[in-house]
């Protein structure tokens, strides 16, 4: 079983960003079941998370059935990484560092349930997964088009800070590496969507596979900006050029990790078997002309996104914005 060293990377990764344990502990297990679920919650104020042995399983498949296909392949053939296992526990230390964050972003205040969960959990969580019919003050504040909104929105915020941890500090002599984690939660988000399709759930409580890609590619896109910009907050300044990599190390970038990696996301896809992801990310270059209006926080260019990933992530986008603020009031 690779979950002790899934627990220990997510555990690990966060310390080292972070700089400092993961706080209180977390209790963290596995349960037999062969479906692709987590749950988070909170008992006693102690972070808990069940992640299903179905989600070791079936990650293994996926990347055993990509690396058979050529994933990760160079032009000569050879592969970047062939290690089924390593790509095991680093998706599965993704799904741990995801849940735990909806305990760090102060979620369960501001959550309608007592859990949060991906994927069909078993009967035993039903009751902590049911709506509250007393609705705190918060929610009759917002407007009710953006309510449905508000759970999607939670999960893409616990995407971001685990995408954060895992790709951490940019560096040009760790591409390849880059690639490979950043499929590495693709494949989360891919068997997310199947386990709905399979047992008929319909995006109410979670973001489409290819909005939550979206998010990460858009991610990946600037991460070459990240080192310049820490640098600037510091000294209280705008970025300086010189800080910033030139320009043909940023097209290398996009040629051999950015576009890659949009790949390597409809390579699992296809190979998990879920058509309804490759169509919801749509065409290469529309993806990419999306990202750019995003990275560009163009809210007047929303209307022209031709995605369907990017347009469910501008619509929660506009959501978040009400919702961020709730989470202060709501948090302890």
């Amino acid at each position: 079983m690779l979950f002790a060293t899934a627990l220990h990377v997510a555990l690990a990764q966060i310390t080292e960003v972070v700089g400092a344990p993961y706080t209180p502990a977390p209790e963290i297990k596995d349960q037999l079941d062969d479906g692709f679920w987590a749950v988070a919650s909170r008992p006693n104020g102690i972070p808990s998370i069940t992640v299903s042995t179905g989600c070791e399983a079936q990650l293994r498949a996926l990347w055993q059935g990509a690396l058979d296909d050529g994933l990760f392949r160079g032009p000569d053939g050879r592969a970047i990484i062939d290690d089924t296992d390593w790509l095991t526990s680093i998706s599965m230390a993704w799904l741990i560092m995801h849940e735990l964050e909806h305990n760090t972003l102060g979620h369960f205040e501001l959550s309608l349930t007592q859990a949060l969960t991906e994927g069909a959990v078993p009967a035993q969580f039903d009751l902590v997964q049911r709506s509250s019919s007393r609705k705190p003050e918060w929610w009759h504040n917002l407007p009710e088009q953006d309510r449905p909104k508000v759970q999607p929105c939670l999960e893409l915020q616990a995407d971001h800070e685990a995408i954060e941890y895992l790709l951490d500090a940019y560096s040009p002599d760790h591409w390849d590496e880059l690639r490979v984690r950043a499929a590495c939660i693709s494949a989360v988000m891919v068997l997310i969507e199947r386990q709905d399709l399979v047992n008929g759930t319909h995006h109410t409580t979670h973001p489409l596979a290819a909005t939550r890609i979206f998010q990460l590619l858009g991610h990946l896109s600037e991460m070459w900006s990240i080192p310049a910009r820490m640098l600037a907050a510091e000294r209280g300044e705008a970025v300086r050029a010189e800080d910033l990599p030139s320009e043909e190390e940023k097209a290398a970038f996009r040629t051999q990790v950015v576009i890659p990696a949009f790949l390597d996301a409809v390579t699992l896809a296809r190979v998990a078997d879920v058509p309804t992801i490759r169509n919801d990310l749509g065409d290469p270059t529309l993806f990419f002309e999306d990202i750019g209006i995003a990275m560009r926080g163009d809210v007047a260019r929303f209307p022209d996104l031709q995605t369907n990933g990017a347009r469910e992530w501008a619509r929660l986008v506009k959501t978040n914005a009400k919702v961020l603020p709730l989470l202060s009031i709501t948090s302890p």
